[in-house]
């Protein structure tokens, strides 16, 4: 629903900086009598110059939270593919069935993991997969992934503590991930992440309604020094009063 800005407050005007989908244009506000907190609504998309380094920011996060313990690439072979958004596909399918057989191997039910892909110089799909899982021989690795997908080239390695996964994550995973025609970005197992207190410790909202205002956090940051409001920004969202920091 659309409604005023916060406390009646009128709009101050501030000139509209061009982005895709006009990304941050409006915000959405949960408020209550004493205090408030309002967030911008982004496009979220990947070629948007607002979104992107946010959206790579949350791929990196969510890897890293896996605490994985293995970092797999797996490649394509372009000569059996007419285009790579092709390739990518067959990739999707050979890692679902590649994984299935890494968990009989090791006698488990499930392989966590979150997989990204990476488009090459020449286009074609790599495949970057951080996952918890026991020892895997690359000889065999290689082996049924050619079988799967006719490709033979696969690196494997193993994360022996926090700090290597930080590492590979930051310079695999935390490039921008390609999007391949009739494939994701990126995705993950649902066991994947394992560390769930980050949402535990959510701050309480003033109110258990959201308003979404047409105005960018700008306009309305504005409005509220206009009238003495006390504020502060948090990189896309600002808050005032108390319990909203």
């Amino acid at each position: 629903m659309t409604t005023p800005l916060p406390f009646g407050l009128s709009p101050v005007p501030t000139p509209k900086k061009a982005s895709p989908l006009y990304c941050s244009e409006h915000s959405t506000v949960n408020r209550g009598p004493q205090a408030g907190v309002a967030i911008s609504l982004r496009c979220k998309c990947w070629h948007c110059e607002m979104c992107q380094p946010i959206n790579r920011g949350r791929v990196i996060h969510r890897a890293k939270r896996g605490d994985p313990s293995t970092f797999i690439t797996l490649t394509s072979n372009p000569a059996l593919y007419k285009t790579p958004d092709e390739a990518a596909r067959a990739m999707v399918r050979g890692w679902r069935a590649l994984r299935r057989r890494i968990a009989r191997k090791q006698g488990r039910d499930q392989i966590p993991f979150i997989a990204v892909f990476e488009a090459t110089k020449a286009g074609w799909p790599h495949l970057h997969i951080l996952a918890r899982a026991g020892w895997i021989d690359q000889r065999w690795l290689s082996a049924t992934w050619k079988e799967l997908t006719g490709a033979f080239i696969v690196d494997i390695r193993a994360i022996q503590d926090r700090g290597r996964a930080a590492a590979y994550v930051s310079k695999y995973v935390g490039k921008d991930p390609h999007r391949f025609i009739g494939t994701q970005r990126f995705w993950n197992s649902r066991d994947w992440q394992i560390d769930r207190e980050e949402a535990d410790q959510r701050p309480a909202l003033p109110s258990d309604r959201w308003w979404k205002i047409e105005a960018p956090l700008a306009e309305l940051a504005n409005a509220l020094a206009a009238q003495g409001v006390p504020f502060e920004w948090h990189g896309h969202r600002i808050t005032w009063g108390d319990g909203t920091q």
